[in-house]
C-alpha cells in the first residue's frame, strides 16, 4: 500500500566542470513555490535534463526489503537520548530512531499523525490529543497517554528544546488522551512545531535505561539501535514488528524498506566522498559541492551512482544594522547598498548560478510565497540608482567604510567578496569580518560590532515564520528586531500575518511591501542541495530538514 506525500519532486542536471569549490547548486529551468519539506519528506529521482515539478508523489513500502542501507553523515550525534539539544548529527538520525506525535505535509501543509490519532481544541489555549491505543515500543512496552505526558514534561524539565517553553501544562485525560495547555494563543505553525519537536518514549523504557537512552535508545519506530560507536557508526536493525500494521496510516518516515540501517559518521568532506566512491556508504546528503560533480553523469566516479537535487529553504540575505547610531539607519543609504548589488552575480559567483534569485526576504520554496513578487521591482541592480541614493544620503563625496559580518563559510565568504566589489563602485569600502557560528552570533547581537551582515536563515514551514526569526522583537527582549529595528508598524504587520487568522495573502503581501519600502532587509538568493547515492536506491526520501530518511528510501529492483 502507498501513502500520498504532498511534496515537490525535483531533479536537475549537473554540468561537470561548472561545480568547482562552491556551494551546492543546480541550474533551474523553472522557478517554483514548491517545497522540500513534507510529512513524507521530499522524494527525489534520478538526474534528468531539467528540474521537474510534480504536484504530488507517492512513497511506498516494498514487498521484498533491501538487505541494508548505509548513510554517510558529517557529524556525531554525541548522545542518542531523546530530548538532548539539537545537533547536526542528531538532526540526521533522530527521526529514524524515534517517533513523534505528528509530522507535516510540506511547508505549511496539514499535520499528519504518527502516534497521534486525532486532536481537538477544547478551550482557550487548550488542546486534547488522542494517540492510537495499540502503540508498542521496541522493548514491547505499551504506550499510553501517561507516556506522552511523561515525555513532554521530562523534555521541559531538561530544558534543551526551547520551543516547548510555550507549554503551560501537559496532563493525562484518560488512557489514550493527553491535554496540552499553552501559556499564550498559538501563532501560525506553533502547534505543529510543538507536536513534532519532542520524541515520545515510554516511561518504563526510559527509566530502565542506565544512561538516559544516550547509547541504548528505545523508541516506537520500526528500527532499534543495536550498536553505537561514538565517532564511528550507529547500527540499527528492523524489528520486524512495527506497531502500525495499517500501511494506509503510515507517516512518511514510518516505512521500513530495509532489514538494517547504518549511519557512518565521517566528519571530513573528502573522506565522505571517498566512502561513497568505494561503496562504504550508499547515500549522503552531506557530500561537499566540490565533490558532487564526480558522481554526476560523466564524472570520474559516476558509474553506478545517481545525483538528485532539491531546492533549499535557506534564504541568503543581507541585513542592515538599523540602530539610530549606525549610518545605515538612513533609508536612502540602505537603498543605495541594495541597488548597488547584482544578486544574479552573487548567485553566479558564490553559488555557481545554481539556485534562485530572491524577490523578497526569503526563499521562494515556501507555500505562502507569492508569485506576483517575482514580477515586481526588487532593488533591481542599477548603479545609477545606487549613486543617486548615495547622494540623497549625503555620501557622494565620502569614502564610507562599512563592516560586513559573515559566517566563516567558503560560499558565504565568496558572496561577501562579490558584495564588497559592488559596493566599491559607489564609494563604499567594505571590511569583511568572518567568524565561526558561535562568534558570528555573538557579534550579531552586538549593536556596535557590524554594519551589514550576510544572513542564512530558514523556517521549517512558512516564509512568515522566517520573517519572525528576523523581525519579531519578542525574540530580542521585546526591544528591537535582529538588526536593531524599532518600528511598531513593522511589528504590528508581522503579528498580523503570523497569526492563524491573519495569515492571508493580503496581509503577507502588506508585510513584504513594508519591508521593501523601508529597505529593512534584502533577499539575495537561495541555493540547491544535492544527494549522491548508489543506483541500488531507486528513490530518496528527505525530512523537512533535508536529511535522508533511510527506512523510507526505496530499494531498486535487483
Amino acid at each position: 500500500m502507498k501513502v500520498k506525500i504532498l511534496a515537490v519532486m525535483m531533479t536537475a542536471v549537473l554540468a561537470i566542470g561548472s561545480i568547482t569549490g562552491c556551494s551546492t547548486g543546480s541550474s533551474t529551468t523553472e522557478e517554483t513555490s514548491g517545497t522540500t519539506e513534507a510529512s513524507g519528506g521530499t522524494v527525489t529521482e534520478p538526474v534528468t535534463e531539467e528540474i521537474v515539478v510534480q504536484e504530488s508523489v507517492e512513497a511506498e513500502a516494498v514487498e521484498e526489503k533491501g538487505a541494508s542501507i548505509t548513510v554517510g553523515i558529517a557529524a556525531d550525534p554525541v548522545s542518542l537520548a531523546p530530548w538532548v539539544a539539537m545537533s547536526f548529527g542528531g538532526i540526521a538520525t533522530r527521526r529514524t530512531i524515534y517517533e513523534f506525535l505528528i509530522d507535516r505535509e510540506g511547508f505549511g501543509g496539514e499535520m499528519q499523525g504518527i502516534l497521534m490519532k486525532s486532536y481537538e481544541k477544547v478551550a482557550e489555549h487548550t488542546y486534547n490529543l488522542t494517540i492510537y491505543d495499540y502503540i508498542y515500543d521496541s522493548a514491547g512496552n505499551h504506550m499510553t497517554a501517561a507516556d506522552v505526558a511523561y515525555s513532554y514534561n521530562k523534555a521541559i524539565e531538561l530544558g534543551n528544546l526551547p520551543k516547548l517553553s510555550i507549554i503551560d501544562v501537559v496532563e493525562v485525560v484518560d488512557d489514550y488522551t493527553v491535554r496540552f495547555v499553552f501559556n499564550k494563543e498559538l501563532a501560525l505553525g506553533e502547534l505543529d512545531a510543538i507536536w513534532s519537536e519532542a520524541p515520545v518514549v515510554t516511561q518504563k523504557a526510559y527509566e530502565a535505561s542506565p544512561d538516559g537512552m544516550s547509547t541504548t535508545p528505545v523508541g516506537t519506530s520500526a528500527y532499534v539501535v543495536k550498536e553505537y560507536i561514538s565517532g564511528s557508526k550507529i547500527i540499527l536493525e528492523n524489528t520486524g514488528n512495527y506497531w502500525q500494521d495499517d500501511t494506509s496510516l503510515y507517516a512518511a518516515y514510518a516505512y521500513n524498506n530495509w532489514d538494517a540501517i547504518t549511519f557512518e559518521i565521517i566528519t571530513e568532506g573528502a573522506q565522505l566522498a571517498i566512502a561513497l566512491e568505494t561503496g562504504a556508504i550508499d547515500i549522503s546528503s552531506h557530500i561537499a559541492s566540490q565533490e558532487i560533480a564526480r558522481f554526476a553523469e560523466g564524472g570520474d566516479s559516476s558509474e553506478g551512482m545517481k545525483v538528485s537535487s532539491y531546492y533549499e529553504n535557506t534564504a541568503i540575505a543581507l541585513m542592515p544594522n538599523c540602530d539610530p547610531t549606525n549610518p545605515l539607519s538612513d533609508l536612502a543609504l540602505r537603498e543605495a547598498v541594495f541597488y548597488a548589488i547584482d544578486s544574479a552575480q552573487v548567485l553566479a559567483g558564490a553559488y555557481n548560478g545554481k539556485g534562485m534569485i530572491s524577490k523578497t526576504y526569503g526563499a521562494s520554496v515556501y507555500g505562502d510565497f507569492q508569485e506576483s513578487w517575482d514580477e515586481a521591482d526588487y532593488f533591481d541592480y542599477s548603479l545609477e540608482m545606487a549613486k543617486e541614493k548615495m547622494a540623497e544620503a549625503g555620501f557622494e563625496e565620502s569614502n564610507l567604510t562599512l563592516r560586513l559580518l559573515a559566517l566563516n563559510d567558503e560560499d558565504v565568504i565568496e558572496a561577501a567578496t562579490i558584495i564588497q566589489a559592488f559596493l566599491l563602485q559607489i564609494g563604499i569600502d567594505t571590511e569583511i569580518m568572518s567568524y565561526e557560528t558561535a562568534m558570528y552570533n555573538n557579534q550579531l547581537a552586538d549593536v556596535n560590532a557590524w554594519d551589514l551582515a550576510i544572513a542564512t536563515q530558514a523556517s521549517s514551514d512558512y516564509i512568515v515564520n522566517l520573517w519572525k526569526l528576523m523581525y519579531d522583537i519578542n525574540n530580542y527582549n521585546g526591544e528591537h528586531s535582529l538588526n536593531f529595528i524599532v518600528d511598531p508598524e513593522l511589528q504590528s504587520l508581522l503579528e498580523t500575518c503570523i497569526s492563524v487568522e491573519g495569515h492571508t495573502p493580503e496581509n503577507i503581501d502588506a508585510f513584504h511591501q513594508y519591508v521593501y519600502d523601508n529597505a529593512y532587509g534584502y533577499g539575495i538568493c537561495s541555493s540547491v542541495g544535492y544527494i549522491a547515492h548508489s543506483e541500488n536506491i531507486e528513490s530518496v526520501v528527505l525530512d523537512f530538514r533535508n536529511q535522508v530518511m533511510p527506512g523510507s528510501c526505496k530499494p531498486a529492483v535487483q
